[in-house]
Protein backbone atom coordinates (compact mmCIF):
# COMPACT_ATOMS: atom_id res chain seq x y z
CA UNK A 1 0.00 0.00 0.00
CA UNK A 2 1.41 3.34 -0.63
CA UNK A 3 -0.06 6.64 -0.29
CA UNK A 4 0.76 9.88 -2.95
CA UNK A 5 1.39 12.95 -3.04
CA UNK A 6 -0.33 15.93 -5.66
CA UNK A 7 3.72 15.56 -7.04
CA UNK A 8 3.47 11.84 -7.69
CA UNK A 9 5.64 10.83 -4.57
CA UNK A 10 4.87 7.26 -2.88
CA UNK A 11 5.12 6.68 0.68
CA UNK A 12 5.07 3.12 0.98
CA UNK A 13 2.78 1.68 4.05
CA UNK A 14 5.23 0.39 6.99
CA UNK A 15 5.82 -3.79 6.18
CA UNK A 16 6.02 -4.19 9.59
CA UNK A 17 2.81 -3.04 11.01
CA UNK A 18 1.24 -3.90 14.15
CA UNK A 19 -0.13 -6.82 12.09
CA UNK A 20 2.49 -8.36 11.13
CA UNK A 21 3.20 -10.00 7.92
CA UNK A 22 1.58 -13.39 7.94
CA UNK A 23 -1.15 -13.58 5.35
CA UNK A 24 -3.35 -13.15 8.24
CA UNK A 25 -1.94 -10.02 9.33
CA UNK A 26 -1.73 -8.69 6.02
CA UNK A 27 -5.47 -9.11 5.84
CA UNK A 28 -5.69 -7.33 9.24
CA UNK A 29 -3.64 -4.70 8.36
CA UNK A 30 -5.67 -3.89 4.89
CA UNK A 31 -9.12 -3.83 6.96
CA UNK A 32 -7.32 -1.64 9.29
CA UNK A 33 -6.30 1.00 6.71
CA UNK A 34 -9.96 1.00 5.01
CA UNK A 35 -11.11 1.34 8.58
CA UNK A 36 -8.51 4.09 9.05
CA UNK A 37 -9.90 5.90 5.83
CA UNK A 38 -7.31 5.41 3.38
CA UNK A 39 -6.16 2.82 0.48
CA UNK A 40 -3.58 2.93 -1.83
CA UNK A 41 -5.63 5.21 -3.92
CA UNK A 42 -5.14 7.67 -1.08
CA UNK A 43 -3.29 10.65 -2.16
CA UNK A 44 -1.77 13.78 0.24
CA UNK A 45 -0.15 16.93 -0.64
CA UNK A 46 1.71 17.34 2.48
CA UNK A 47 3.33 15.36 5.44
CA UNK A 48 0.99 16.80 7.59
CA UNK A 49 -1.74 15.45 5.60
CA UNK A 50 -0.59 12.72 5.34
CA UNK A 51 0.16 12.32 9.24
CA UNK A 52 -4.13 13.13 9.35
CA UNK A 53 -5.03 10.76 6.82
CA UNK A 54 -2.57 7.72 7.24
CA UNK A 55 -1.28 7.48 11.30
CA UNK A 56 -0.28 4.37 10.55
CA UNK A 57 2.02 5.13 7.73
CA UNK A 58 3.09 8.51 9.24
CA UNK A 59 4.34 6.62 12.49
CA UNK A 60 6.14 3.74 10.13
CA UNK A 61 8.36 6.78 8.49
CA UNK A 62 8.82 8.20 11.52
CA UNK A 63 9.88 5.02 12.59
CA UNK A 64 12.05 4.28 9.54
CA UNK A 65 13.54 8.09 9.86
CA UNK A 66 14.56 6.79 13.62
CA UNK A 67 15.89 3.56 13.04
CA UNK A 68 17.91 5.39 9.99
CA UNK A 69 19.45 7.83 12.26
CA UNK A 70 20.39 5.00 15.09
CA UNK A 71 22.20 3.11 12.57
CA UNK A 72 24.15 6.19 10.79
CA UNK A 73 25.39 7.79 14.37
CA UNK A 74 26.28 3.53 15.44
CA UNK A 75 28.32 3.67 12.01
CA UNK A 76 29.93 6.96 12.72
CA UNK A 77 30.89 6.04 16.49
CA UNK A 78 32.31 2.71 15.11
CA UNK A 79 34.87 4.72 12.53
CA UNK A 80 36.21 7.18 15.53
CA UNK A 81 36.69 4.05 17.68
CA UNK A 82 38.50 2.80 14.41
CA UNK A 83 40.66 6.28 13.72
CA UNK A 84 41.36 6.38 17.89
CA UNK A 85 42.56 3.13 17.62
CA UNK A 86 45.01 3.57 14.72
CA UNK A 87 46.26 7.08 16.17
CA UNK A 88 47.36 5.33 19.66
CA UNK A 89 48.98 2.66 18.05
CA UNK A 90 50.92 4.92 16.05
CA UNK A 91 52.17 7.51 18.70
CA UNK A 92 53.15 4.19 20.65
CA UNK A 93 50.50 4.38 23.21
Amino acid sequence: MTATSDAGASVPAAASSAAGSTAAGAAASGNAAAAAGYTSATTVSTVADLREKAPQVWNAMLLGIAQNICSESQHHADRLKELMQEARSQNGG
